[in-house]
């Protein structure tokens, strides 16, 4: 494994301090020196690594894309060898996208700021549109495996990524005991893999 830079250590470091930021504070009201706190470093060392508390952002958003993609593959790379019905496959695939992402309550809380963000910031929104743009295809390539049509492949990935993050924002909305975020997710692989596989 290759040896990361103290430059890119300290990035990093300055990343992770704008995601505990974000748990507790929105990003309006998150200032340079808060982040600079978190990191542990000098506000003004912020200003050597980032051109501003945006730039921190779009980094960050292209550091959470990279970090979910890398357990994604990961975890694609062990379960493509266990699993190797189709079916059960992709019912492993949705129930650990939905343990590691879609019921994960902190990046639930973050992704909310960032949406909120991206409605009056063309950058964020430019950043996001990528990042579905690459869950998109990579949740598609996933499906084309079983259903060969390439089109409806393309609109069930789309179809459920947009459930998967509403039901992310509902878990946070609504965050007592009323639903069973899981059973509801539960319910709703089983019709997919019913319907389509």
């Amino acid at each position: 494994m290759p040896r990361i830079s103290v430059k890119e250590q300290r990035r990093l470091q300055i990343l992770e301090a704008l995601n505990d930021c974000l748990l507790t504070t929105s990003f309006s009201q998150t200032s340079i020196k808060d982040i600079a706190r978190r990191a542990n470093v000098n506000h003004g060392v912020l200003h050597y690594y980032f051109k501003s508390k945006d730039d921190i952002l779009l980094n960050y958003i292209d550091f959470i894309i990279d970090k979910y993609l890398a357990i994604f593959y990961k975890w694609i790379s062990v379960a493509s060898k266990k699993y190797t019905r189709h079916d059960v496959f992709i019912e492993e695939s949705l129930k650990f996208i939905n343990k590691k992402v879609t019921l994960d309550r902190n990046i639930s809380i973050i992704f909310i700021e960032i949406w909120e963000i991206s409605l009056y910031n063309n950058k964020v929104r430019q950043k996001l549109k990528q990042m579905y743009k690459i869950w998109e295809q990579t949740v598609t390539d996933e499906f084309t495996k079983v259903v060969k049509d390439k089109k409806e492949a393309k609109r069930l990935s789309i179809a459920m990524i947009a459930f998967f993050e509403g039901i992310s924002l509902l878990s946070i909305v609504c965050k007592d005991k009323e639903y069973d975020w899981k059973d509801i997710l539960d319910n709703f692989n089983r019709l997919v893999l019913k319907t389509f596989f």
